[in-house]
């Protein structure tokens, strides 16, 4: 998978986060249709403050999703807990599909892991 510009960046993401471009939109409090729009694009068109509300949505890094630069997944602690539960199997998968190295296991399986383990705790 190559993410050469911000279209395949987001849609990468999105797919990764397993969220419909709809869905996307509504996480992100943008009109629905906007991530199909960018998406569809090939070119760095897109605004900082549309950027922000998908990298807020999405988990990830203004400078990765703009630039492709820099880590992927946001550091913030005030992403949404449910954006927050998905991060670490977010970042894998994208790492994984840019460097071409093996497959991490699925998002779902790195989180209900997870609350086996704290259930068990």
């Amino acid at each position: 998978m190559k993410l050469s510009n911000v279209s395949d960046r987001l849609r990468a993401a999105r797919e990764l986060a397993e969220l419909s471009g709809r869905a996307l939109d509504r996480l992100a409090a943008r009109p629905e249709g906007t991530a199909a729009i960018i998406e569809g694009r090939s070119a760095e068109g897109i605004r900082r403050h549309v950027a922000e509300s998908y990298c807020k949505a999405l988990g990830v890094e203004l400078a990765w999703l703009m630039l492709g630069i820099g880590p992927c997944v946001a550091a913030a602690p005030h992403l949404d807990p449910e954006v927050s539960a998905h991060r670490e199997a977010l970042s894998g998968h994208i790492r994984a599909a840019v460097t071409g190295t093996r497959e991490p296991p699925h998002p779902m399986a790195v989180i209900e892991a997870h609350l086996q383990r704290k259930a068990a705790a």
